[in-house]
């Protein structure tokens, strides 16, 4: 979604019923924004945590900690919800406002009918389970977008701080880092919430400003806190290379001359307040259009402007005003300038394309651009190989350092790093454009190969090198496709390699022993993205064989 305008740039059952999960708190959290605006508290203000909901949120699933009869002021309990989604703050919080927590989730169901949430009903301010509350994540979007617009420095203040220390009446201080899983992982994120149930899985309604533009986003039904963090971090990303913004009216232009009943001037002009732009799917060919609807003066009956008449989901800023000069009608009366409502038409036909991986089994793995992938597919895969051979100069220049030169020119840390710039380099430049325009990329080795490589085979392990991707490189496989084989095949492919390639692939049959190890271990952590091909001795099994373990389907 675009923040500014609320245009749905990409929505796959987004009016679907779900569990809110800790993704409510948000709506807990709007709340109190409000009154803070209002007036009717000050962060300031403190409320007392009572014996019985320290009872029954003492310990029980996330928590701040808080202490039987503790005065707490309401800007660490806003922390204590946002940063560390603390089941325990939400009701101290809620009682303490409004008396008793049903009655606060009262006036959060009021603020969503107001907000436009039309599928969604909170039965309790913490998201915990219940049968009776469910959101959307169309609702939780804008939601989410009213924060962020109506509440911006509260937003700003609360929702990306990275991590919040509290003090206990015993001196014992406790640190809980900020949960959102792509603050300083993707460029300009700064909110808002996660959430997890064993019915729902694990979900994440999230923000990132790039460049002027913001975009929201909402994934939910996720396996892992790892697919979570990837989803999110790619879907952000690809929202921002794929959609850019484009002016359709500018400030104070003349958008139409209106006509006038019985006036002494024929017309007055509609000039626009604000530019009006919306966003477009970058490159698109087809123009975005602007035209007006409203009332005909001279009979009162609403019609749809002749010139362009509204369609499916648009973004605008500004709207159209009559002009200064005001006619005026026979009996001397003023005409009232009259309001039309500008719409827009904007090409959003795209979808994302598919990322496939190829992994393991030393050398060239399956030819990406194989005919009988296009047949499997029914679309043209878009080839490329890691760290971007042949693809892009700055990508190349880096991969000409890392391929070439003996054995040891390099440790595993000088590797890695090396590494994710070119991949780095070869995402924004080949592989993130092609998805924008919908084409599927199939890579022959991406990062898993550095997971395997240098993480488990050159001993670094890779926790620090998955961060690493995400904060360099931010993009996942959609698919990953190990290649199998036994560790003296594998020797025996990796010693019939161009002898460019020779730096990775001449290592001895310990170290190729390892690499087959930790591929089979990496397919086992990633089952939601990983399938396992196996090869027979040191044949690489055919193109229509891998493509049948994809099992992917174009996108919506």
């Amino acid at each position: 979604m675009d923040a500014d305008s609320g245009a749905v740039l990409y929505a796959r059952s987004a009016d679907e019923r779900m569990p809110p999960s800790s993704m409510g708190k948000m709506m807990t959290t709007h709340v109190v924004f409000e009154m803070l605006k209002r007036g009717e508290v000050k962060l300031s203000d403190t409320v007392r945590v009572t014996a019985d909901t320290w009872r029954a949120w003492n310990n029980r699933g996330s928590t701040m900690f808080l202490e039987v009869d503790e005065e707490v002021a309401i800007e660490d309990l806003l922390h204590g919800i946002v940063t560390l989604s603390g089941n325990d703050a939400c009701v101290a919080l809620a009682e303490g406002l409004m008396g008793t927590e049903a009655a606060f989730v009262a006036r959060m169901n009021e603020t969503a009918r107001r907000l436009g949430m039309k599928n969604s009903r909170f039965a309790n301010t913490t998201g915990w389970p219940d049968p009776n509350e469910y959101v959307t994540p169309r609702d939780l979007a804008i939601l989410a977008r009213s924060t962020i617009n109506d509440f911006p420095d509260l937003y700003k203040r609360f929702y990306a701080t990275p991590d919040y220390t509290r003090r206990l009446s015993s001196g014992k201080t406790i640190y809980q880092p900020n949960r959102n899983p792509i603050l300083g992982l993707v460029r300009g994120a700064d909110g808002l919430k996660t959430g997890h149930t064993e019915a729902a899985g694990y979900g994440f309604t999230g923000s990132a400003a790039q460049d002027g533009e913001r975009l929201i986003m909402v994934v939910n039904g996720l396996t892992s806190e790892a697919e979570r963090r990837a989803e999110s971090g790619s879907f952000l990303n690809w929202g921002f290379r794929a959609f850019e913004r484009r002016t359709l009216v500018k400030a104070g232009q003349t958008v139409e001359q209106a006509p006038v009943w019985l006036g002494a001037q024929e017309t007055v002009p509609l000039v626009a307040t604000r530019a009006v732009t919306t966003m477009v799917p970058r490159g698109s060919a087809q123009a975005a259009q602007a035209g007006l609807q409203g009332a005909d003066p001279g009979t009162g009956q609403g019609r749809a402007d002749r010139r362009h008449a509204r369609t499916g989901p648009a973004g605008r800023r500004g709207a159209a005003r009559a002009g200064q000069g005001r006619g005026r009608c026979r009996q001397g009366r003023p005409v009232r300038p009259h309001r039309r409502r500008l719409h827009v038409t904007v090409p959003l036909s795209v979808a994302r394309g598919r990322f496939i991986t190829l992994e393991g089994g030393e050398g060239r793995q399956v030819d990406p651009g194989a005919p009988a992938g296009r047949r499997a597919q029914g679309a043209g895969p878009h080839g490329a190989a890691d760290p971007g051979a042949g693809r892009h100069a700055g990508a190349e220049a880096i991969r000409a350092l890392l391929v070439s030169g003996d054995a040891d020119r390099w440790d595993g840390w000088a590797e890695a790093l090396l590494l994710n710039a070119a991949r780095a380099d070869h995402v924004r430049r080949v592989i993130e454009p092609a998805l924008a325009r919908g084409d599927w990329v199939v890579c022959d080795r991406f990062v898993d190969s550095t997971l395997v490589y240098q993480g488990l085979a050159r001993g670094l392990g890779t926790e620090r090198l998955v961060q690493l991707h995400d904060w360099a490189v931010g993009l996942w496989p959609d698919r990953t496709l190990v290649l199998t084989m036994d560790s003296q095949a594998a020797l025996t492919r990796a010693r019939g390699v161009a002898p460019a390639e020779q730096r990775f692939e001449s290592e001895g049959a310990d170290f190729h022993a390892r690499l087959a190890l930790g591929f089979a271990q990496l397919a086992d952590a990633f089952p939601e993205r990983c399938r396992i091909v196996r090869a027979e001795g040191d044949r690489i099994p055919s193109p229509h064989a891998c493509w049948r373990r994809c099992d992917l389907h174009r996108r919506a």
